[in-house]
């Protein structure tokens, strides 16, 4: 099963040209979203990743495909006419809510999904939604965290999704910030192989008790392919 996951970020995405120095050939990592993504599919999967950044089609083109739906439903449109041409089975359209606020959650699901249903043919399309980002929901499972070393799990929010703060700030609650000090509490450092590893870990159970505005619909679209 082909799956185009469009999203941001190396962390969730992964990067598919990376230099080994060793063997003398580019090669590809994956990010956190690929490994939770084989655990929700229930197919053997191939993912391949584009950056939101780069979807876009020449104005001609964009014409004849009728309306520009409103925010990221332009995208989402334009990911989901790639997954046909492309013949990709899935089309994965992920994006942070950056929000705690669900009245901003739905807004954004809404806007990818009109641009999904903008186009009447097509791969299956799920959009993507981490309240209030992707962070959180990597947050979820203390077990996860006791495996790489987390010895106090009272530093693990209650309710990742509805977490929020200053970005900049490492005092403040902010996903970012507060992923960065649960890795610290553990001696792990912050970067793309945990959240990998917590992905692979992470009791979906679990996940889906945490973070059930945001994260049970991925789940049960997933699930259903």
């Amino acid at each position: 099963m082909r799956v185009l996951l469009c999203g941001e970020g190396e962390h969730e995405m992964g990067n598919p040209r990376v230099w080994d120095a060793r063997a003398n050939v580019f090669t590809s990592v994956d990010g956190w979203m690929q490994a939770l993504g084989r655990r929700l599919i229930q197919h053997p999967v191939e993912f391949e990743i584009r950056l939101r950044k780069d979807l876009f089609l020449e104005q001609r083109l964009e014409r004849q495909l009728g309306a520009r739906p409103a925010g990221h439903g332009r995208k989402a449109k334009l990911a989901k006419w790639i997954g046909e041409n492309e013949e990709f089975d899935v089309v994965i359209f992920m994006v942070d809510a950056d929000s705690n606020d669900v009245r901003d959650w739905r807004r954004i699901v809404s806007e990818i999904q009109a641009g999904f249903d903008a186009l009447a043919a097509g791969p299956v399309s799920v959009p993507c939604v981490p309240m209030s980002a992707s962070e959180s929901w990597l947050l979820s499972d203390p077990n996860a965290w006791s495996a790489v070393g987390l010895l106090r799990r009272g530093v693990l929010p209650l309710r990742p999704e509805t977490i929020w703060g200053v970005r900049s700030d490492p005092l403040d609650n902010h996903p970012h910030q507060w992923f960065a000090r649960v890795c610290n509490a553990a001696g792990v450092l912050d970067e793309r192989e945990i959240r990998v590893e917590i992905a692979e870990t992470t009791d979906l159970n679990a996940l889906r008790s945490a973070c059930p505005i945001s994260f049970l619909p991925v789940s049960q679209a997933l699930g259903a392919i």
